[in-house]
């Protein structure tokens, strides 16, 4: 039992250290909010470090060594770079909402505690890969995707569709088919659905 208290203290230190590691490109400019979401809202006030530069979106290039970077905020409101994966292709980056695109492949944003990272979505056709504005739902010839799940296997790709868009931000966790609602990628009752929503 000893033994098992020391392993899990010592993962836990190593997990610190480790988060310590990631934050290690934070501002400069000391700036922080009393939270993750107010962080989100004032990004546009971040001064990145000495020998950092704008690149596009929220992307900084570390000018050192050429590695990008994506600006984000931690759960305490700390604004902070993440070193990208070294495959993506910066110059044809888009910003989709949930996903972004570079000429080779597709990636879903998803938020953690640390902040919003980029996963890349290997099963994705980057050919045939349209998303549904900003909602959390994409497509390609083959599947429909939402943003946090991957493939929705029930989905019908012909009639699925979107609803109840945010008229402003152009957001949706909802969508339908021939065959089914979804809140995100779960099959929902249909007459629930339509309650809580106010639809026909």
């Amino acid at each position: 039992m000893r033994n098992l208290w020391m392993y899990t203290i010592m993962a836990i230190f190593t997990v610190a250290c480790g988060l310590e590691r990631n934050h290690s490109t934070t501002s400069n400019n000391k700036k922080t909010w009393g939270n993750q979401w107010e962080c989100f809202e004032h990004l546009d006030e971040y001064q990145a470090q000495s020998g950092y530069k704008w690149v596009k979106l929220n992307i900084y290039k570390h000018i050192a060594d050429n590695t990008f970077h994506f600006l984000t905020c931690d759960y305490d409101g700390v604004p902070y770079l993440f070193q990208l994966d070294s495959s993506m292709d910066i110059a044809t980056l888009q910003d989709f909402g949930e996903f972004w695109v570079d000429k080779n492949a597709v990636y879903y944003k998803y938020l953690m505690s640390d902040g919003v990272r980029l996963f890349r979505l290997d099963t994705a056709d980057r050919a045939t890969f349209r998303t549904y504005g900003k909602t959390v739902y994409a497509r390609d010839k083959d599947y429909i995707y939402d943003s946090r799940h991957g493939i929705i296997e029930e989905a019908d790709i012909e009639t699925f569709q979107p609803i109840a868009i945010h008229k402003e931000t152009g957001v949706s966790v909802y969508a339908k088919d021939k065959n089914n609602y979804y809140f995100w990628d779960e099959v929902v009752d249909s007459i629930e659905l339509k309650e809580a929503l106010n639809i026909e």
